[in-house]
C-alpha cells in the first residue's frame, strides 16, 4: 500500500478538495492519509512525483510566485503534461524531447504561448518595459533555457531518488563502465 508523503499530504490539501477522509487531514502522519484517498485518474496519481520534483520541494527551487496550486491547474487544464511528469526520474538522465516539453510548460506557467524560455522572457520583459519604461523586476521572468535545464536535470535526479525510494530492495548500485551506477 503506497502512502503519500508529509509534504505531498500538504500539498494535496492546498490543491484540492477531492479527499474521500476528511478526517485524515488533521492527522496526517504516513498511515492516515492514503494515496488512493485522493479523487485523480491513475496518470495523475503517477505524475505525482515528477510533479512535486519538478515544480519545488525540499530539494529543488520552486519558480517564484508560482505556487503548487497554480502548478497544479495548468497540469489539469493540459493533460498532455501529465505524461511529462510521469517520465521525470524514470531514466537517469532525461532524454531530449523530455527536456522540451517542461520548457513549453514554464513558457505556459508565465502565460506566453508556443514559445521557448528564452523568447517568453524576452516577451515578458520588453511588455514590462514598454508598458512602464522602467527596468523590470528580473525576478518575474522565467528561467532562461541554460537554468531550466540544470533545473530539470535536479528534478530528475530527486525523482528518480524517490522512485528508488519505493523499491523493497535497494542496495545504492554498483559502479560499471562510464562511472555509471548500476
Amino acid at each position: 500500500m503506497l502512502y503519500m508523503q508529509d509534504d505531498l499530504c500538504v500539498i494535496f490539501f492546498l490543491i484540492t478538495a477531492k479527499i474521500g477522509n476528511q478526517n485524515s487531514i488533521l492527522f496526517c502522519d504516513t498511515k492516515a492519509f492514503k494515496l488512493s484517498d485522493i479523487d485523480l485518474t491513475a496518470a495523475q496519481k503517477s505524475s505525482l512525483i515528477g510533479f512535486h520534483a519538478f515544480t519545488g520541494n525540499d530539494y529543488n527551487s520552486a519558480f517564484f510566485r508560482k505556487g503548487k496550486r497554480q502548478c497544479w491547474k495548468l497540469l489539469e487544464s493540459k493533460p498532455k503534461f501529465v505524461d511529462t511528469f510521469c517520465n521525470i526520474g524514470v531514466l537517469d538522465f532525461p532524454s531530449e524531447s523530455l527536456c522540451k516539453e517542461p520548457e513549453e510548460y514554464v513558457s505556459l506557467l508565465y502565460g506566453v504561448k508556443g514559445k521557448d524560455v528564452n523568447e517568453a522572457r524576452y516577451d515578458i520583459f520588453d511588455r514590462t518595459f514598454s508598458k512602464d519604461k522602467k527596468i523590470a523586476d528580473i525576478s518575474l521572468l522565467p528561467p532562461c533555457k541554460r537554468a531550466l535545464a540544470l533545473h530539470i536535470l535536479r528534478a530528475n535526479f530527486i525523482a528518480r531518488e524517490w522512485r528508488a525510494a519505493d523499491d523493497t530492495v535497494y542496495d545504492g548500485g554498483n559502479i560499471v563502465d562510464n562511472n555509471r551506477y548500476q
